[in-house]
């Protein structure tokens, strides 16, 4: 279980790193806000997203968007095997601030890596 617990914080690490390589979203193209991730035991991040042009600074503090979840839930939503709605409904993400700008979440993170239909059951419980 710890090893598991260990390769989701390694994910975690990973998958915020290639968003910080990431300067533009295009499906965020129309966006402008900020998220902040809070991961518990990895770290905080927030992100700052002007018309698809993307920021990143590590660290807490506030933003239009706050995320608070674990390693293994923060994997599962960034793959798109998890929907951010359905575990704020499930009790295992907790949001706060714009529930619109949460629903664009999507556009920054990766998603399913090989095929987009293999995320159609993502939101599925």
């Amino acid at each position: 279980m710890e090893q598991a617990a260990q390769s989701d914080v390694k994910e975690t690490r990973a998958i915020i790193d290639a968003l910080k390589a990431k300067q533009f979203a295009p499906r965020l193209e129309h966006v402008r806000g900020s998220y902040l991730f809070e991961v518990s035991g990895v770290g905080s991040w927030r992100f700052d997203v002007d018309h698809g042009k993307i920021a990143v600074k590590e660290g807490a503090g506030t933003a239009d968007c706050i995320v608070r979840t674990d390693p293994a839930d923060f994997v599962r939503i960034a793959r798109g095997e998890q929907n951010l709605i359905t575990g704020f409904m499930q009790g295992r993400v907790q949001l706060e601030g714009d529930p619109a700008l949460a629903q664009k979440l999507h556009g920054l993170l990766p998603g399913p890596a090989n095929d987009r239909s293999a995320g159609a059951k993502g939101g599925q419980p």
